[in-house]
């Protein structure tokens, strides 16, 4: 009788731990489309601007020579990318492609095109021509939004400030704390502005993993705001091989079909790792042990170093996901945790989450995506030429 039992008992051990599996497969489908309801409605909206707007535009633009943004987050968050082309370099390019006419995003107000200045960059050249005269220059550093995502430039933030100052806009799209610390290493040397604005957007919370690893080559070496450059007097270009390194990704990288979905079986298979009740345990335990994340701490040091060495001021601010578009539940509290550490360093935090609320029927933010609509940046703007009539 005991050698039949085991092999039964192990039967019925396999079949309870299948069974429960299961369970927890169904369960976790469930849960998804539970979570999922709340933002149907917008994604339904961004996947129809993506297949039908999207599509022809980027066609369009396309035919008639406009480029697409090689975005430096490639560098690091495409494994594909990172081991043909970035495990081989010393320095990650922090910029896109100089002086080249490129088409960026529609959220609503049209396909954005524009010319990047000459260090791959959304400004004009001319920031560039006398910023080593200019005792006024302030740098902006962050992701999309700081970059003006999907509106016309007159309308980003930077924009605001060129009757005061002379601005300079070094942000992209993708970008997150290990950019910050590596942008502001590289060009605070070498512009030794008066102010260093550094915003940060909920998604730049990564859990404390090591997310953008690749450009923590930069922060590694010493002389990386001599070698990005190459430098005639007191004009500054991007280095050769910066450029060369750009170029190969625009050789290598193609560009997703917007709106592209995964088919049944890839949409079904991946809650085989219980994807969604791995995620709600972990949004759980973060609310209550949440710290800041070791990339952002290490953003918001960096530049605090470079403008001890550069004598210039920096200001760390944040700019909160909309619930309709990009519902971020752990927002709050990285905001906090970002507000803490800095008014810990005696340094002004600006948040802008009452600003944009104030705004009604959520036109703070574009009507067909996630990103800020003009009175949404104008209003971001606004709060930080307060910020600095405070400091003066």
């Amino acid at each position: 009788m005991e050698k039949k039992s085991k092999p039964f008992f192990y039967l019925m051990l396999l079949i309870t731990i299948t069974s429960i599996y299961f369970i927890a497969i169904v369960a976790d489908y469930f849960l998804h489309l539970s979570i999922y309801s709340n933002v149907r409605e917008s994604q339904k909206i961004i996947t129809k601007k993506k297949q039908t707007e999207d599509r022809p535009l980027f066609k369009k633009a396309k035919e008639d020579g406009y480029s697409p943004v090689m975005l430096p987050y490639l560098f690091s968050d495409s494994r594909e990318i990172y081991e043909a082309i970035t495990k081989k370099k010393k320095i990650v390019p922090v910029s896109a492609q100089p002086n080249r006419d490129v088409y960026y995003c529609n959220e609503g107000y049209g396909l954005i095109k524009f010319k990047t200045d000459k260090l791959g960059f959304r400004n004009n050249n001319d920031v560039w021509e006398n910023y080593y005269k200019n005792k006024n220059n302030i740098i902006f550093i962050g992701d999309s939004f700081t970059a003006g995502a999907c509106v016309e430039a007159k309308y980003n933030i930077p924009s605001y400030f060129l009757k005061e100052y002379n601005p300079i806009n070094l942000a992209w799209d993708g970008n997150n704390p290990s950019n910050y610390a590596s942008l502001g290493k590289i060009f605070i040397p070498v512009i030794k502005p008066k102010y260093v604005v550094t915003i940060f957007y909920g998604n730049d919370n990564t859990y404390n993993s090591p997310d953008g690893f690749a450009f923590w080559k930069n922060l590694a070496n010493m002389n990386i705001h001599k070698n990005y450059f190459k430098q005639t007097g007191k004009n500054i270009e991007i280095s050769d091989e910066i450029l060369k390194t750009i170029n190969e990704l625009e050789n290598f990288y193609v560009p997703p079909t917007p709106g592209i979905r995964n088919n049944i079986f890839q949409r079904g298979i991946r809650y085989l790792a219980l994807p969604t009740i791995s995620r709600t345990i972990k949004i759980y335990y973060l609310k209550l042990f949440f710290q800041i994340p070791f990339t952002t701490q290490l953003a918001i040091d960096e530049v605090i170093d470079q403008c001890a060495k550069f004598n210039c001021t920096p200001i760390f601010s944040f700019i909160p996901n909309s619930d309709y578009w990009e519902p971020n539940p752990l927002k709050n509290n990285y905001k906090l945790s970002i507000k803490e550490y800095v008014e810990s360093k005696n340094l002004r935090f600006i948040d802008f989450t009452n600003s944009l609320n104030k705004i009604d029927d959520n036109k703070a933010y574009a009507p067909k995506g996630t990103h800020l609509s003009p009175i949404g940046y104008k209003v971001v703007a606004n709060d930080i030429k307060q910020a600095l009539k405070e400091l003066n």
